[in-house]
């Protein structure tokens, strides 16, 4: 919060709560409300804190800020968060407490006036100027009374003070709704500035449509011209196409008679190839077979051969194992007889 005070701009307070309607002008900011007698606009009720809430202009917007407050500061029904700074609007309703009290804040420049102020002030202009003309009736309707006597007088004096309360009351009815008036003469102008801005908006939204949509149209333009500069170069690729299609066709039908013809020399070649590989298969056949059969027999003459010489050598084994048995058989039993039946002649040998 600033300490140094500003006036280049008014804000008008309208209040609803249990004291009536009250209306503050508050040229000095920053501004406090509360309950304490200490603020600039007290507001008598317990569910206001001593300092409630803090109102200041910042960059030519009206500005408030809860102070932390008991039963806190609301918004078109949103509570504000303590300690932070929300910009207010004409036709925004701000309730304070258990919303037993509601404020709507009116900003006008005190240096060049609108408008609404022109009316505002015209109807004050005018309810004075009123004000002061009853009250100088009545100041003569007074000394008239008093110049008469006794119930006379009296009733005069009444009758100049009704009259002059119910001018009174209906000025300030009248005050009231002038007030009112100006209040929805701003609400609507509010309004009328967001439709403007609105509508702003959305001109601006469709000159950026058109300009896009007309960068798309060249680009299609240049595109259609290039795909049609395409086509006729696929026409012509066609047609060349076409011609070398002919002619492959022609060149295949040739093939194909060439092909033909090809074909029944080579089933020629081929039947007398076959009539030839049959005869050499039988050649070779008959040829294989008296190899086949000389081969049988050079191998069984072998195997006989063969068979032969290991006859012999099993009989020429089984004559020397015969031979070595029998050896060893009577080297093995002589010294046995020689000792039984010669012993003294072995002693006399051993002597």
């Amino acid at each position: 919060m600033t300490d140094t005070k500003v006036k280049t701009f008014a804000v008008t307070i309208n209040i609803e709560g249990p004291q009536g309607q009250e209306v503050h002008k508050i040229q000095d900011f920053p501004f406090t409300m509360g309950r304490s007698t200490d603020v600039d606009v007290q507001l008598k009720s317990s569910n206001v804190s001593r300092v409630h809430l803090i109102g200041e202009i910042v960059k030519g917007q009206l500005m408030v800020a809860d102070q932390n407050s008991s039963n806190g500061t609301f918004l078109n029904g949103i509570r504000l968060p303590p300690n932070q700074k929300t910009p207010v609007a004409a036709s925004d309703a701000v309730t304070i407490g258990k919303k037993e009290i509601t404020m709507h804040f009116v900003l006008s420049d005190g240096a060049e006036k609108n408008e609404s102020d022109g009316i505002i002030g015209q109807a004050r202009h005018q309810a004075i100027k009123m004000h002061h003309e009853q009250m100088k009736a009545g100041r003569e309707v007074v000394n008239e009374a008093k110049r008469q006597s006794g119930a006379i007088r009296k009733k005069m004096h009444a009758e100049a003070e009704q009259a002059i309360n119910a001018e009174l009351a209906g000025l300030n009815e009248r005050r009231d709704r002038l007030f009112n008036e100006v209040e929805s003469l701003n609400v609507e102008v509010s309004s009328r500035k967001t439709v403007v801005a609105r509508l702003t908006t959305e001109v601006g939204n469709l000159e950026a449509r058109l300009s896009l949509l007309n960068q798309n149209l060249e680009e299609a333009e240049t595109s259609l011209l290039n795909e049609t500069k395409s086509y006729k170069q696929l026409v012509l690729q066609v047609k060349e196409l076409q011609h070398k299609r002919a002619d492959a066709q022609r060149e295949l039908a040739e093939v194909e008679a060439e092909a033909v013809g090809a074909r029944a020399a080579a089933e020629g070649e081929i039947g007398k190839y076959e009539i030839m590989a049959k005869k050499n298969i039988e050649r070779l056949e008959s040829e294989s077979k008296a190899k086949v059969d000389q081969i049988l027999k050079f191998e069984h003459e072998r195997v006989a051969k063969i068979n032969n010489e290991m006859m012999t050598i099993l009989i020429r084994e089984r004559e020397s194992i015969s031979h070595e048995i029998h050896q060893n058989f009577w080297n093995a039993i002589l010294p046995a007889i020689n000792d039984t039946v010669y012993p003294a002649k072995k002693a006399e040998t051993l002597k």
